[in-house]
Order: C-alpha cells, then structure tokens, then sequence
C-alpha cells in the first residue's frame, strides 16, 4: 500500500531495527519521503499494524525524456523476509 506520512515513525521504527547506524528517525523519514521537493513514492507492506516491509523510490527524467524509478530504500523485517511481502 502508498505509505502516508502519519506512518513516518512506524517506517523509522522498522529501519532502526534493520539498519546498524539507528540514525533513521522520524524527521529523517519524512524528509527522504515525502518532502514536496522530492519527488518520492514510498510503499509499505503491513502486518496486524506493524510495517513489515518498506520500498521507496526517487522519480528521475532521463536525457531521453522518460521517466524512472531509482530504488532508494528497500527493507523487510529478518521474520518476514521471504515471504512475498516485497513482491506484493
């Protein structure tokens, strides 16, 4: 599903527990997602509440006029890896 900007702490909770550096917060999230400057789409995958699995994606033009997707953050939880939720 489209990530929203009230899920910002939920999907800085799910990198910390992934990431090693823990500098992922709230106020990180909500800068690399969804500040109106970037154009950014983020998707989560959820499980009873709880974000399992996050993709983002940064829109770029390239010199040929098309559009592309540069993956910039892709993280599932290690208890659900494997499990088809990136897929979805």
């Amino acid at each position: 599903m489209k990530a929203t900007i009230n899920y910002s702490k939920k999907i800085s909770d799910l990198m910390n527990e992934i990431y090693t550096d823990k500098y992922k917060n709230k106020s990180f999230v909500e800068w690399q997602y969804f500040n109106k400057n970037f154009n950014t789409k983020l998707s989560i995958s959820l499980r009873d509440s709880k974000i399992v699995s996050m993709a983002g994606y940064f829109k770029k033009k390239l010199f040929n006029k098309y559009d592309v997707y540069q993956l910039i953050g892709l993280a599932t939880h290690p208890n659900f890896s494997g499990k088809g939720y990136f897929t979805k």
